[in-house]
Formats: structure tokens, C-alpha cells, sequence
């Protein structure tokens, strides 16, 4: 068995060449491959299976490090992309479809113009729209592929999400499944000349959450900071792909921060190549998020408002990179 370790934003895949149908991957198989003392580690193990559907490039099979499966994984749908690349199997530069667990994504691989790295490529995959929200007086609940609970917080980068998240990943609201939780603030947006991610980042302190409430951001000074704790991993992860969609959507849903549509800060790639790719119109809305190592960036369409919100066209861009081979 080869498997292609690939990490995207700091979440990182095993991911697999299954196109003959000749893997099996049991539940302790899998727990035993992800452990990252005793195996190789990883947030999850991936298959590239051959496509069921002529319109479809490949499939996507997605596993948690419990086993679980089932569900979207936004950064691993990303990953797979540049492994599709790497193998040949798609063309960098062209929008091709793969079946994922949650139906059909669009995606499309190019390399960054800034920063290059043969390691990486840049993904932008398209998500399931949302058709809803939930909203409670500590956060929104909605699903992106995957279920998120998003709780805003002061001090995003110091909060305890270790034992915040564990504590409402079960919460009875959210029976008998659970759910991702996300917990999200707003820091500084630099000039785009330093290492990606927030590692060295200032907080933006939001310190009466009444106040952030009627606060409506426009200005591209700032950015959104997500940490996620993840279902099937049982912890933080470095990022979660669903998870930034979700802090992205909450934040315009809650009206706590409304960026105007621009690429321009964008550290991987020049804007004019974005541009290309992305069918931006006056409705259509660009977030720029940051994760421990990277930077990603989150689009979409928004229509209605509160019971009634929903969105469409939503897109998740960020690099995908190729890390090793492993042969097991």
C-alpha cells in the first residue's frame, strides 16, 4: 500500500491511488495509520477511487482517524485535487468534477505566482450552498458539508479550545451525532509580506460581545481567525475546510464583519490570477481567514436573512502541498 501524505493549511491526508478498487481499509487499519506515535499520523485517510459518473474526473472516499466517514472534508477535497494533478489524472489549470461524500464539487488546481513551491498548488473547490442557519445566544449551527457549531470569542488565539470544543461537541443541542465546533475572532490583516498563517499574529480584542453585536466591518484591515475543534479527530486540528466556510458564512449571517469582494491581499497568488478563475460579481462576498500556518480564502453569494438566509456559490481557495510517500 502507497499512501501520498498531503497537508492543506496544516490539516494533513493519507491519501491513496484506489482507482483498481484494491484497498481495504478497516476501522483499526485506519485508527492505526492516523496514530501520529505508533503510525504515521494524519486528520484523516483518503481514497481516490475510479468515478461512477462519466462527468466526474474521480471519487472521493473521506475517513475520519476514528473510522467515521460519511461526511465533506473541505482541505482533504482540496488535497485530493493536487493529488488528482500529481498522478496525472487531472490537468492543472482546468475546472474539472469529483464526487465526494456530500455529491458533486467543482474544483480547479494552478500554481501559486507568488512564493513558488513545486510542492504546492493552489485549489479552489467549490462547496454545497447552505439552505440554513440556526442561531442561539452563544453561537450558529449550520452545515457545510459537515455540521458546525460557530462560537465567537474574544481572543481567538489564546482561547481554550481544547476543552471548550469537547464540551460542546456533545452538546445536546446538536444529538445524537454532535458537531464540528469553530471557534472564531477577528485579527490584524498584514501587508501580505509575511509567512502566511497566524502564528505571530496581534489579537483583535472585541472584549463586550453586545457592542461586536452592532458592529458591522468593512474595512480589509482585518481578517477572520478560526480554530476548530473536530469531530472524528476529537481535538483541534490545524484547520478545518468545512469549518472555515462555516466561520465565513456565520460572520455575514451575524452581520459582524462584511468585506468588500478583493483578492488583493491574497499572499499566494497575484490577484489578476484569482480574477480569472473567480466569476465575482456585486453579490458576491471574499473573506480572507487565517489558519495556524496559512492563509484561505472563502466566497460566496448570500440571499435573505435570518430563518430565511442562505447561500450559494460558495468556494474554498488555499494551497494544498504535497509532503511524502509512504509505503506501508
Amino acid at each position: 500500500m502507497i499512501f501520498y501524505k498531503y497537508h492543506g493549511a496544516g490539516n494533513d491526508f493519507l491519501i491513496a491511488d484506489d482507482r483498481d478498487g484494491s484497498y481495504r481499509l478497516t476501522t483499526p487499519k485506519i485508527v492505526a495509520l492516523c496514530d501520529r506515535h505508533a503510525g504515521i499520523g494524519a486528520d484523516g485517510v483518503m481514497l481516490l477511487k475510479k468515478a461512477t459518473s462519466k462527468d466526474a474526473a474521480f471519487e472521493m472516499a473521506f475517513y475520519n482517524p476514528d473510522g467515521s466517514h460519511g461526511m465533506m472534508c473541505g482541505n482533504g477535497g482540496r488535497c485530493i485535487m493536487a493529488f488528482a494533478a500529481l498522478k496525472g489524472i487531472i490537468s492543472v489549470n482546468e475546472w474539472v468534477s469529483f464526487i465526494a461524500p456530500d455529491g458533486i464539487h467543482k474544483a480547479i488546481c494552478f500554481s501559486p505566482l507568488k512564493r513558488r513551491n513545486d510542492q504546492t498548488l493552489v485549489v479552489r473547490l467549490s462547496m454545497n450552498p447552505v439552505t440554513e442557519i440556526k442561531e442561539y445566544d452563544d453561537g450558529v449551527f449550520l452545515n457545510t458539508g459537515t455540521r458546525h457549531f460557530v462560537k465567537f470569542v474574544d481572543h481567538p488565539l489564546s482561547y481554550p479550545v481544547s476543552e471548550e470544543g469537547a464540551a460542546l461537541r456533545w452538546d445536546p443541542r446538536f444529538a445524537p451525532q454532535g458537531t464540528n465546533v469553530d471557534f472564531v475572532g477577528f485579527i490584524p490583516i498584514f501587508s501580505g509580506d509575511e509567512e502566511p498563517g497566524y502564528r505571530n499574529s496581534l489579537e483583535y480584542p472585541r472584549s463586550d460581545q453586545k457592542k461586536l453585536e452592532k458592529m458591522q466591518f468593512r474595512s480589509l484591515d482585518m481578517c477572520i481567525a478560526v480554530r476548530t475543534f473536530e469531530k472524528g479527530v476529537e481535538g483541534e486540528t490545524l484547520a478545518c475546510g468545512t469549518g472555515l466556510v462555516a466561520a465565513a458564512i456565520a460572520s455575514y449571517a451575524k452581520n459582524f464583519y462584511i468585506p468588500t469582494a478583493n483578492f488583493n491581499s491574497n499572499p499566494y497568488a497575484d490577484s489578476n490570477l484569482y480574477y480569472k478563475y473567480v466569476d465575482m460579481h456585486k453579490d458576491h462576498y471574499c473573506y480572507p481567514l487565517k489558519t495556524e500556518l496559512s492563509d484561505i480564502y472563502v466566497d460566496f453569494v448570500p440571499h435573505g436573512s435570518g430563518k430565511n438566509f442562505s447561500a450559494d456559490e460558495v468556494f474554498l481557495t488555499g494551497p494544498a502541498t504535497f509532503v511524502a510517500s509512504i509505503e506501508i
